[in-house]
């Protein structure tokens, strides 16, 4: 159990890194083609992806692991 869970989660930060890294390009990309509000939204929106997948991703293990011990019978 616990090499698949490593697996899942080395395929989840990949994932995340796989799509972070071009979201970021194209936010880039957005800032320098516009300006003012809409560029504070851009970089907004991409501080609140990086932040709370990984908050996200680890609830998911916390909660998960949470519901195993309540299951458990001593």
């Amino acid at each position: 159990m616990q090499l698949i869970k490593m697996m899942v989660t080395l395929f989840l930060v990949m994932g995340a890194i796989w799509t972070l890294l071009p979201w970021a390009v194209g936010v880039n990309n957005y800032v320098k083609s516009h300006s003012g509000y809409l560029t504070a939204i851009a970089r907004s929106y991409w501080l609140l992806l990086l932040v709370l997948h990984p908050l996200l991703i680890y609830l998911l293990w916390l909660i998960r692991k949470k519901e195993q011990y309540e299951n458990c019978s001593f």
